[in-house]
């Protein structure tokens, strides 16, 4: 069972960087939206009628892990 451990501790920090990367980064509203920035780098723009856009999309998993290891040393 030894040979998987590097396959196992790889996916315990992809969930934990997963997790991390759903967290709102920041928030701007003004001029009638909701723009809001995830630990992902997703930007995501919200509007008084209900319409929707993403205005950058997420990094890749291979970087979403290296920031979430950076930011939890």
């Amino acid at each position: 069972m030894s040979q998987y451990k590097d396959l196992v501790e790889y996916q315990k920090k992809r969930l934990k960087a997963e997790k991390w990367a759903k967290n709102i980064k920041c928030l701007e509203a003004k001029d009638g939206y909701l723009e809001r920035e995830f630990n992902s780098g997703l930007i995501d723009r919200e509007y008084q009628d209900g319409s929707y856009e993403v205005k950058r999309k997420a990094k890749p998993i291979k970087e979403i892990i290296n920031l979430f290891e950076e930011q939890t040393k």
